[in-house]
């Protein structure tokens, strides 16, 4: 995460830090996707991810 998550506190609310987890989430499945091509149902999990980071990302557009 970034340099405040390293506090005591970290920060895990925000859709900032949620994006970047999701982002690092999806780092690890498309990796896993490549030795497992027919995994559909991981799959079905990361297009979920992906609706949820573009959700926080139309967020942001509109309230920063």
């Amino acid at each position: 995460m970034s340099e405040k998550s390293e506090n005591k506190n970290p920060d895990t609310g925000s859709a900032e830090a949620q994006i970047e987890a999701i982002n690092r989430r999806l780092d690890k499945l498309s990796e896993h996707f490549e030795k497992h091509p027919k995994d559909k149902h991981s799959r079905r999990g990361m297009l979920a991810l992906i609706n949820r980071r573009r959700r926080n990302l139309r967020y942001l557009e509109k309230n920063k």
